[in-house]
């Protein structure tokens, strides 16, 4: 799946580089290719990417630097190496169970799943002019941070009370689609810092700030909802599944 979405993306840069887009813009693809692949290639060598990773990496640079500009390329930087430090893979204890390996490689799928929304908002931001999509792309980056900071930071980490969401029923530490103290503060904190970015890159106002701000908090809470209830709705099944 991830190589098809690469091959997808990539055909959509070459339309927009040869049919769409302006000088300024082709140029900036241009220099996107040669600045997300030199990243990526050390990213990979720096064991954060499997190969995958760095390929879907290498196409989402491409876009964010070519059709997001800079503000939009630094939120995917903090993004990335903000979620790498602080993943739970590297503190020490859990760097001696895996034999010292240090950071557990991101792949294609992991990358694409934080990097397709904000791929779509900015070509679609070059095809239609309508400013909103880069708007949009910003605020994806803040949901992918607000989520992976709520997962990293949360519970689990902190060993804090988790709540269910949705039904908010007591369930232990770090179970998929919990909700803590620690990780809804976390979430906030990432999406506030993705919206100072933006706020200060694109000379936006105050009110998209909180825009950018609520729209990754709301991204993040609504992906422990839907799995919350994604997981009832398999165990059901899977109970019926027994009785019959």
């Amino acid at each position: 799946m991830d190589r098809l979405l690469n091959y997808i993306f990539l055909l959509l840069i070459i339309y927009v580089f040869a049919l769409w887009a302006s000088p300024i813009v082709n140029g900036a693809l241009i220099l996107g290719v040669v600045v997300a692949g030199l990243f990526c290639c050390f990213a990979f060598v720096m064991g954060w990417l499997t190969l995958n990773g760095a390929a879907a990496a290498t196409v989402i640079g491409i876009i964010a630097f070519g059709l997001g500009g800079w503000a939009t390329i630094i939120a995917l930087l903090f993004f990335f190496i903000s979620s790498s430090l602080i993943s739970k893979s590297n503190t020490p204890d859990l760097k001696e169970k895996a034999g010292g390996q240090g950071f557990v490689r991101r792949d294609g799928l992991q990358v694409w799943a934080n990097g397709f929304w904000l791929a779509v908002w900015l070509i679609m931001g070059v095809l239609t002019d309508f400013n909103m999509c880069w708007l949009a792309g910003i605020s994806a980056i803040a949901t992918a941070t607000a989520d992976t900071w709520a997962t990293e930071l949360g519970s689990a980490r902190f060993e804090a009370t988790t709540y269910l969401a949705g039904t908010f029923k007591a369930v232990p530490a770090g179970s998929e689609g919990g909700i803590s103290a620690p990780g809804s503060i976390a979430a906030l904190a990432g999406s506030a810092f993705i919206g100072c970015i933006g706020m200060a890159g694109f000379s936006m106002c105050a009110g998209w700030f909180f825009c950018i701000l609520i729209a990754g908090f709301s991204g993040a809470f609504f992906d422990s909802l839907m799995v919350s209830y994604l997981n009832k709705c398999l165990s059901i099944i899977c109970t019926r599944r027994k009785v019959i």
